[in-house]
Formats: C-alpha cells, structure tokens, sequence
C-alpha cells in the first residue's frame, strides 16, 4: 500500500494556532495523529504538543495496529494532560481534542479512535463512507433532535 500525506492547518480566528500533528510510518505500520487546543482554557498550544508527542512515543514503542494499542495512546495523551496541567498555572486548565489513526499497510486495514470534536472522515470511491462523531453539547443537542446536522457550523 502507498500512502501519500499531507497537513493543512489554519489558526482560524484565534492569535496562536492550537493545531498540531505528527505521522510516524514503518515498513508494516503507519501512525498518525491530530490535536487541536481546546479553545478558550489557556495552553490549548501546549496540550496540543503535549498529546501527538505522547501518541507518537506510544505507538514507537508499540507498533501496533489493534483497538487496544490506539485506547492505549488515548489513555496515556490523557493522562500527560492532566499532569501538564499540574506543572503550572497558565496551564491548569488547558485541554485539547485528538484524532489517531493507526494503519496496517501490510493487510490494508486501519484502527481509530478520537476524543472531542476533532473529526476523521473516511473517504472511497469520491464518497464518504464514514466519519467520527463529535464528543461535544452540540453533538448531543443534533442527537437529541434540538439542531439538525446541517446546522452545526451556524
């Protein structure tokens, strides 16, 4: 399997741009992750970091393309988070979103698991065939019948 990867990030509105992601390939493996700052709690930059550098060392250590192994990362982003957020006050409240992607090239298969808003579309034959759902109030409000899906961004 060949793959080819690119990044596109955009501050948006805000003065410092809380996205950050990393990629790391081997012969049989490839992982992939995205964070973005949680808008509005300070350090959302820093968690970012904080979360692909932790994945990352994660999957290097355990290149492994298994729903365990991506839980596993998730937990351990987690957890550098909170300690982070020990570490000094201007980061007591920082959070950030994650998006992992773990792909078996070998046997064409993939793994994924994600926390927050941050989306992962899934796309094959110019269609998309799935997506992650948010883990946010708005999500459940679309859930619930209150907003409808279209009108999430307005």
């Amino acid at each position: 399997m060949r793959l080819e990867i690119a990044t596109l990030s955009k501050a948006g509105g805000r003065p410092v741009n809380e996205d950050a992601c990393g990629v790391w390939p081997s012969a049989e493996v490839c992982f992939c992750v995205l964070s973005d700052g949680a808008g509005g709690h300070g350090g959302g930059d820093v968690a970012s970091k904080l979360v692909v550098s932790r994945v990352l060392d994660w999957f290097r250590a355990r290149p492994e393309c298994s729903p365990e192994a991506v839980a596993g990362a998730l937990l351990i982003a987690n957890q550098a988070v909170l300690e982070g957020q020990k570490s000094s006050g201007r980061l007591s409240d920082m959070r950030a979103t994650v998006v992992v992607l773990a792909l078996d090239t070998g046997c064409g298969q993939a793994v994924w698991g994600h926390l927050g808003d941050s989306r992962l579309y899934c796309f094959r034959g110019q269609r998309l065939v799935a997506q992650t759902r948010d883990h946010s109030v708005v999500q459940s409000m679309v859930d619930a019948g209150y907003v409808k899906a279209e009108e999430l961004r307005s």
